[in-house]
């Protein structure tokens, strides 16, 4: 009879969303890595984790337990180089909400979009650097900080439509953004 506590299910418990990589490196370190897989594997077929896409897992135990994983947790880890952005972000600093449940992230892997327990997340590319190896803007574009009364003025007219889009004004001008040169 096995008296050794799983450090599986221990990991599953206090982790929400984890890696492959994190599961091999931290689990019981003194047995080979195949028995670690595989230890996984019946975490899954027991229903104990879940799998979200390739080398990406959320755990389904104790507090856990049949409930959405943080969603911007979910899109950070999805790849080594994954950082939440666009709309996402914006909605994780508390300045934009939106009722689809998507969530962008920016990763410089090509991965394809993948859903997991009603959510669907999607990776972008970076974009292209703003300075050549010159020194030179590539896109030397003046971005304007957004004025609220020209954003609002035209939705008067629709008084169901304002609120939002005023909204939409005020969370975007609390964003940091580029102009050309460094002048405002």
């Amino acid at each position: 009879m096995n008296t050794k506590p799983s450090q599986t299910l221990r990991f599953l418990e206090a982790r929400e969303v984890f890696t492959l990589q994190e599961y091999l490196s931290t689990v019981d370190p003194d047995v080979g890595e195949q028995t670690r897989y595989k230890n996984l594997q019946n975490a899954l077929r027991r229903s104990q984790a879940a799998r979200v896409t390739r080398g990406l897992y959320a755990s389904n135990l104790g507090v856990y337990r049949d409930v959405v994983p943080n969603v911007l947790l979910v899109a950070a880890k999805a790849a080594p180089d994954a950082v939440v952005s666009h709309h996402s972000a914006l909605e994780a600093l508390g300045v934009a909400h939106s009722s689809f449940r998507t969530v962008y992230y920016t990763t410089s892997r090509r991965r394809a979009a993948f859903e997991f327990r009603g959510c669907r997340f999607v990776a972008v590319a970076p974009p292209t650097p703003l300075r050549g190896p010159d020194g030179q803007h590539r896109h030397p574009v003046r971005v304007r900080e957004p004025d609220v009364a020209l954003c609002c003025g035209p939705m008067l007219l629709r008084p169901n439509a304002a609120a939002a889009q005023c909204r939409s004004c005020r969370a975007l001008a609390h964003v940091v953004h580029w102009c050309e040169g460094g002048r405002g």
